[in-house]
């Protein structure tokens, strides 16, 4: 989780016998993104030794690549690719310090001691994880925690909020979308964050700091069918309304 800049994460990751996260397949990519969360964070692929030419690391070929649309651009020199949470790779100049993925081969083992099995359905309630890891050297260590399991509920958590949900507060165009949505506050109270989530209450983007009485989202990468925005004013209160993906 140290943010650094690209370099210096590659400097880290040597040191700690690995490289920056290099990617083969689709299955990787998701897997990393999904753990990502809101941030965006370097992995080992760059250009910087033969512009247009991306390479990684360890010197595995490109076989996979996921770019966002427009991406890679090399706007001023962009050299140097980061991931998103949805597992979308964007060239950045690589000085902003960000987080990275680090990936380490070597001879440790982990074996998950209690729990049921990866891929095993979840009862409702509490259930306790275990993982031990050891690595060549013989150091054991262990990792336990708890999954919480509530009843399901078609009403995404967010709605409950002790705060009223203020829907004549915005209004939203067009709608259906396919491409951009664009977001307008009425009156005098300015946009200070966007959240859309699926229906199953799942958050699929949030775009933080908007400070303006308009925004623009980028659509083009939602699924089609029905989502919800939450819209978060200056003023603490929130709008929710349902859009339509086509």
């Amino acid at each position: 989780y140290a943010r650094v800049n690209w370099s210096r994460a590659q400097l880290i990751s040597t040191q700690n016998g690995g490289n920056l996260a290099v990617i083969n397949n689709a299955e990787e990519n998701e897997f990393i993104g999904r753990r990502l969360i809101e941030r965006n964070a370097y992995i080992g692929l760059s250009d910087s030794e033969e512009e247009g030419t991306f390479t990684w690391v360890n010197g595995d070929p490109l076989n996979f690549t996921k770019w966002k649309r427009e991406q890679p651009d090399d706007m001023d020199g962009e050299d140097f690719v980061e991931m998103d949470a949805q597992g979308y790779w964007y060239d950045v100049d690589g000085k902003t310090k960000r987080e990275f993925v680090m990936e380490i081969e070597g001879c440790d083992q982990v074996t998950q001691t209690s729990g049921p099995k990866p891929g095993s359905k979840f009862r409702v309630g509490t259930t306790t994880i275990t993982y031990v890891a050891e690595d060549g050297c013989g150091n054991i260590d262990s990792c336990s925690f708890d999954i919480v399991l509530s009843p399901f509920s078609s009403t995404p958590v967010f709605i409950t909020e002790k705060r009223i949900s203020e829907d004549n507060l915005i209004t939203i165009n067009p709608n259906p979308a396919s491409t951009n949505l664009y977001i307008d506050a009425i009156a005098n109270d300015q946009i200070e964050s966007i959240e859309v989530y699926q229906m199953n209450g799942q958050r699929i983007d949030v775009k933080r700091s908007v400070n303006n009485a308009s925004a623009i989202l980028d659509v083009n990468e939602y699924q089609s069918g029905l989502h919800l925005v939450r819209v978060r004013h200056s003023s603490g209160s929130f709008s929710i309304k349902k859009i339509v993906i086509e």
